[in-house]
């Protein structure tokens, strides 16, 4: 054993090594030093960055931290784990302390632990001044306004000044409480008066809103359509040429016509061209089309007074100032600027009868028939005025698909929003061409009844046999008393219809039917139950078919920071036997994407067995909690979805459903996501964030041992570890599959990690501090020359 102990001491001085017994050793391993940042006061709802980056150990040691909350009311830490997590200060009635202890430790035992407090104190948040809606009275009518719908998010008790901003001048009466009042004045012509109401609470605080009401003569005569024609053209209204029917039809929908004016009185724009330039309305240059235009609103009392400027109503809707405009266009915005105040729309929502016609029809307006030129008009008409801001339902994303669950069937499937300002209820119409002749049906195939808050939006489905179309191309529309869109089913659509053989008549539509997981499918696909896996929805997908929606549940498990993902709807370009769906919410964003500034949570969609070639559209459902909206100042209506791919963030169409409901359609792939508001850009990491590896050490910088004798094995080389630090490794993700289930388990080892996992103890296998040299490796090499030694001796025994 002594000339073990003696081969050892020579095998390791010829390695690097020095023996505990001759070596310069250092004194006992020296706890770190913890350090939890300084002391702080912050409003209430603040975002705080804990910071124990100070922390440091004597050694020279690589220090971990765990954070702790030690007290005052719970909050939740991002990553109790990171050296800087964040906290949410929460919402306080007073001035609130919360404790935090972070411990830390080095990889030899040794720890230490530091605290800090942050102190919590409650902000005012102003108050929400409602002054009701507008209005429509008749002249010397007592008129009440009314702020009592005004809110205060702290309870107080909020003060209120009312004052005239708009219109003939009008005496008000208890302008310093919450109902003011007055008398409509006597008018020749509609009039709209304009008051502002402001809303304070005792901290100082205060926000204001206006109220319209429009006055109008009293006992203003209304006409019939027959009468307006008999004083126009001298003819009933039936008579009436399309043209003809046209304008008497606005003529008549303009009512009342200002005190003492007689429809007699009145003159459309084709008489009021030729009275002053001896020519038709359509032969006009752009100055004359704006005049004749102007003076034909003139006659209604209608004179732009409201809040869209000429250009505001250009730039919105085509881009361009309205001194820019063609003729034609220069006098379609003269009437919609004459015509104002919108009825609870916003400049760029209302539609020119040649919009609506071929929204609609999908032709021009000037070939449409004299039914269909009466309903445009309707429709036009009924986007101006104050009287109960009406609601507006709008269609889009109008779209068919192979239904999945109904042999010979297509699915057609539209979005319907309320651009109103109230609430309302409508029906969905849809209209089919079932003769073949190229138009739809007046009578609706079938229609769906709505009822739709302002600003919300929902979607209709029907389910249609394709026998129910006429010959020739298939089309198709859904239609509102405010809309209309059209549409054809392709070739491609009609060749993924599914016959009677193929079709599992049990289905439902795509939805989940089956879990995968029992091994069960039907012929149209199925979508497994959801299965959570560390905090990652799982859902497995079977025999797709291409030109399918598929609809998948996450229910409310898949949620971070206010955000919760509540379901997607998938459809591929192609069938596909087995796919998987991993989705995930986190505070961070991942490696690979950089940061969106103002974001509210980052979503990762990863999918096994479908590739973004293979996908034509996904459409997201979240919800974004009304606290984490209001702790962002943030507009529903500016909340968006962006995808992150080919190097940048890409926003998509999101629209507000209310009770903070979103729905994002159209993506066309998988990625890193994030929910963000409209102006959102994102940030550039910089280079430090990732260590360069260094150069590997070069062969002489560790000898290799030498034996003295030939015939002694020559030991195997290990690979060379020096005290160079090694790169810090990139993020990546383990896959593993067991049965029908696909789990994705994260090894980043980075701070911002969402996922929180105890830091191991155990020291990396690195350099001894204490015996430079003696490694593992070291160690290695020299047992296996002792063996060698070992050998020899007891051969010469």
């Amino acid at each position: 054993m002594v000339v073990i102990a003696v081969i050892i001491a020579t095998v390791g001085a010829g390695l690097g090594v020095v023996p505990p017994s001759t070596a310069a050793t250092d004194s006992a391993n020296s706890p770190p030093t913890a350090d939890a940042g300084d002391d702080r006061t912050v409003d209430e709802g603040t975002t705080v960055r804990l910071d124990a980056s100070g922390s440091t150990d004597p050694d020279g040691d690589v220090v971990t931290h765990t954070w702790t909350q030690a007290g005052g009311p719970p909050v939740t830490l991002s990553n109790r784990y990171a050296t800087s997590p964040n906290v949410t200060a929460p919402t306080v009635e007073s001035k609130t302390t919360l404790t935090f202890e972070v411990t830390a430790r080095d990889g030899d035992g040794g720890s230490d632990t530091a605290t800090v407090t942050i102190t919590v104190v409650p902000t005012n948040d102003p108050p929400t001044a409602d002054a009701g809606s507008d209005r429509r009275v008749e002249a010397a009518a007592s008129v009440e306004l009314d702020a009592g719908g005004s809110t205060d998010p702290n309870g107080d008790t909020l003060s209120y000044t009312w004052r005239q901003v708009g219109g003939a001048s009008v005496a008000l009466v208890g302008a310093d409480t919450d109902t003011a009042s007055f008398t409509a004045p006597s008018v020749d012509s509609p009039v709209r008066l304009t008051f502002e109401v402001t809303a304070t609470d005792p901290g100082g605080a205060s926000a204001t809103d206006t109220v319209g009401v429009t006055v109008t003569p009293a006992d203003a005569p209304t006409y019939t359509r027959d009468e307006v024609a008999q004083a126009t053209y001298g003819y009933d209204f039936d008579t009436l040429s399309t043209e003809s029917a046209r304008e008497i039809e606005e003529l008549y929908l303009r009512q009342p016509y200002p005190t003492a004016t007689a429809p007699d009185e009145l003159r459309t724009r084709e008489e009021l061209s030729r009275e002053r330039h001896a020519q038709s309305f359509d032969g006009l240059n752009r100055s004359e089309t704006v005049g004749v235009q102007s003076a034909y609103d003139a006659q209604f009392g209608e004179d732009g007074d409201a809040p869209y400027t000429r250009d505001d109503i250009a730039q919105a809707k085509y881009g361009l100032n309205a001194t820019e405009l063609s003729t034609e266009t220069a006098g379609q915005v003269e009437e919609l600027y004459d015509r104002q105040p919108f009825a609870g729309l916003r400049p760029d929502a209302v539609r020119t009868r040649e919009e609506l016609s071929r929204a609609a029809y999908g032709v021009d307006y000037a070939v449409l028939s004299r039914d269909s030129r009466l309903t445009i008009e309707r429709r036009y008409d009924a986007q101006f005025g104050t009287a109960g801001s009406p609601a507006n339902f709008s269609v889009a994303a109008l779209s068919a698909s192979a239904a999945a669950s109904k042999p010979e069937a297509v699915r057609v499937t539209a979005r319907v929003t309320n651009h109103g300002s109230t609430a309302g209820t409508q029906t969905a119409d849809l209209r089919l061409d079932r003769d073949g002749d190229g138009r739809l049906e007046d009578d609706a195939f079938e229609n769906e009844s709505l009822t739709l808050d302002p600003g919300t939006t929902t979607r209709v489905n029907f389910t249609v046999p394709v026998d129910a179309f006429g010959a020739g191309t298939p089309r198709y529309g859904v239609d509102t008393a405010n809309d209309s869109r059209r549409a054809s089913l392709t070739d491609e659509t009609l060749a993924s219809v599914a016959t009677g053989d193929e079709a599992d008549e049990g289905g439902n539509d795509g939805e989940s039917v089956t879990d995968v997981t029992d091994g069960g499918t039907d012929a149209d696909g199925s979508v497994s139950t959801p299965q959570m896996r560390d905090g990652d929805a799982v859902v497995g997908l079977s025999e797709l078919r291409a030109n399918h929606r598929y609809e998948v549940d996450f229910g409310d498990g898949v949620s971070a920071s206010g955000v919760t993902v509540t379901g997607q709807e998938l459809m591929l370009v192609r069938g596909d036997e087995r796919a998987s769906l991993r989705v995930a919410a986190s505070e961070a964003t991942t490696d690979d994407a950089p940061e969106l500034t103002g974001t509210f949570a980052y979503l990762r969609v990863e999918a096994e067995g479908l590739a973004d070639e293979d996908i034509r559209e996904v459409d997201f459902r979240f919800r974004v909690s009304q606290s984490r909206l209001d702790a962002a100042d943030a507009d529903p209506n500016d909340v968006r979805l962006y995808r992150y791919h080919d190097g940048e963030w890409v926003s998509y169409e999101t629209v507000y459903r209310g009770d903070g409901r979103f729905e994002s359609g159209d993506v066309p792939g998988f990625s890193v996501f994030a929910v963000a508001p409209s102006d959102a850009s994102a940030t550039t990491p910089t280079e430090t964030e990732t260590p360069t590896a260094t150069t590997p050490p070069t062969e002489t910088e560790t000898p290799t041992a030498t034996p003295t004798e030939t015939e002694t094995p020559t030991a195997t080389t290990p690979p060379t570890e020096t005290e160079t630090p090694a790169a810090t490794p990139t993020p990546t993700a383990e896959r593993s599959t067991t049965g029908n289930e696909t789990t994705t388990e994260s090894s980043a080892e980075a701070e911002s990690a969402a996922t929180e996992t105890e830091p191991s103890t155990t020291p990396r296998p690195t350099t001894s501090t204490r015996f430079p040299g003696f490694t593992p490796v070291t160690v290695l090499a020299a047992l296996v020359v002792v063996a060698s030694l070992v050998r020899r001796l007891h051969g010469r025994r």
